[in-house]
Parts: C-alpha cells; sequence; structure tokens
C-alpha cells in the first residue's frame, strides 16, 4: 500500500492531471474535491497521508483548509499548490506549528 494522497482542486483538469501523475508514481489516491472545506471533511473519511490542494480555491481557500486539517488531521500532511507571485502569501500565513509544504507552480508567458 502506497503513501494515501487527497487531492483538493477546483480545476477539474488541473485535478485529473494531479491524480493521474499521482497514480502513475504509485501513490494511492484516495479521493478529489473541489474546495478546502470538502478537503477537510473528506480528510476523516479518507484518512490520507497528505492532501495536496492548491491555495485559491472557493468556499475554504488552501491555506485556512491546511491549519483546519492540522488541528482535525494532526498525521495527516498539507501540500500547498500555489503560483511564484502567492508564495509567500503561503509561507508566511502558516504557523509554524502547521505540518505544511509549499510546491511553486511554474508560469508560463502568453503572448
Amino acid at each position: 500500500m502506497g503513501i494515501r494522497v487527497l487531492i483538493a482542486e477546483d480545476h477539474t483538469m488541473v485535478r485529473q492531471g494531479l491524480r493521474a501523475l499521482l497514480d502513475r508514481e504509485g501513490f494511492d489516491v484516495v479521493g478529489e474535491v473541489s474546495n478546502g472545506h470538502e478537503a477537510v471533511e473528506s480528510s476523516a473519511e479518507a484518512d490520507p497521508d497528505v492532501v495536496v490542494m492548491d491555495i485559491s480555491m472557493p468556499v475554504m481557500n488552501g491555506i485556512d483548509a491546511a491549519q483546519e486539517l492540522s488541528q482535525r488531521q494532526p498525521k495527516a500532511k498539507a501540500v500547498l499548490l500555489t503560483r511564484p507571485s502567492r508564495a509567500l502569501l503561503c509561507a508566511t500565513s502558516l504557523p509554524t506549528t502547521t505540518a505544511c509544504a509549499g510546491l511553486t507552480l511554474p508560469t508560463t508567458s502568453r503572448v
């Protein structure tokens, strides 16, 4: 049994891409949700080791969800996805007690 991962991403294509990548690499994807509130609620039942989530989602953003997750599911770790312009927001918004890592996604210039 691999590492159990819950994906929280409001963009369907990104969520599907993350799932395909994680499946291919041998992770056990235990669920997909589209906002932070669903991530927190689903984590109680899915019992993930890791929750991969965007910081910018409707209903509850990833930062608030990571904080809530650290209180409700302390063994679950959060990996937050963001673009470079929001990386500092992610780094400064989380208390040091929150088990969380950030991953900055590259952006492409459009002409």
